[in-house]
Formats: structure tokens, sequence, C-alpha cells
């Protein structure tokens, strides 16, 4: 998808491919009308025309936005234009704990419970507004150039109401 550098979409202009994932792929892009550097995630073409993808892709867009919290990857807008879904996140800038543990090896227990205690106290959040995350993995742990955790991808994220009996499990990874 590196065709699309310099492209807008939803108010952005993109500027480099930065990422990919299950669903799509992740560029850096300045947001023209704040001029501010953000992240774009685009739904893949090859799932762009699949109503469960595009419908995953929303819900992980509206699970985020319900979420105010300082260890939650903001999300700012969702959208469709020229038949590309996407979603105009936070951009952060210190990678995954993913890549943290993969070049630095086992984390010091004091440093390791300080990111766990971040990303629990997001998704405590998270849960306060019935959003349960099921993925919690290193690769969904962002972390900030100041070591502050951003709990991203909420794409399996299950929404509970109020109508949910004990009795109804919710499963995921």
């Amino acid at each position: 998808m590196s065709e699309l550098r310099g492209v807008k979409l939803g108010g952005c202009e993109l500027q480099e491919e930065i990422g990919q994932g299950g669903m799509g792929f992740i560029y850096r892009a300045r947001q023209m009308s704040l001029d501010r550097i953000v992240a774009v995630k685009i739904l893949a073409d090859h799932l762009a025309h699949n109503p469960s993808f595009v419908e995953r892709f929303q819900r992980e867009a509206r699970a985020i936005a319900k979420v105010n919290h300082p260890n939650i990857l903001a999300v700012y807008d969702v959208g469709q234009q020229h038949g590309r879904h996407y979603m105009i996140m936070e951009l952060v800038d210190g990678g995954s704990l993913a890549e943290m543990l993969e070049q630095r090896g086992i984390l010091p227990p004091g440093e390791a419970a300080e990111l766990i205690s971040q990303a629990a106290k997001g998704l405590d959040c998270a849960a306060s507004r019935n959003i349960i995350h099921r993925d919690v993995k290193p690769d969904n742990i962002m972390l900030t150039s100041d070591h502050v955790v951003k709990v991203s991808d909420f794409g399996l994220a299950k929404e509970l109401d109020s109508t949910m009996t004990e009795t109804q499990a919710v499963m995921g990874t």
C-alpha cells in the first residue's frame, strides 16, 4: 500500500506506512485541519468488501472512542472515503512492548510492574464502560517515548450490555 503516500483520506495527508496488522495498514499522516501528526489505520483492500470485517473495524473504533484514558490509544475519527475504510488515531512514538522485549529481553521487575500497572489502569477504565479487550498481548501494548503505556487494537473487543447474564461467556485470545 505504499502507493498511498501523499493521498488525502479523512482530512489527513498520508506520509508513510509505519505498520501492518491482520486487518490492514497504518500510516503516519498529517491531520490538515489541526496541523498535527496522527496515525491512520486503513482496512486492507481484500477485507474492505466483507461486511463482517468492515463491522469489526468500525466496532473497534467505536469501542476505543468510548474510553477516554491516558493509557488507552485515542481514536479521533472513523470513516470511509474513495472505497477505503480508515480510522484516525493518536500516533504513539515509542513502539510496542513486544518490540521492547525483543530488543531488551526480560525487564527488571520494577519496570515490568510499572508497565503492567499502566495497562491495567487503561483496561480497568475500558471495563468500567463495559468494554472487554480480549486480545491483550505485548504487540497491543504501545509505548510513548516517555514509557507511557497505550493499550491498542480493540478489534476483538466485546461490548457488554446490561442484559448479559452470568451464563453468557466472553471468549477471545
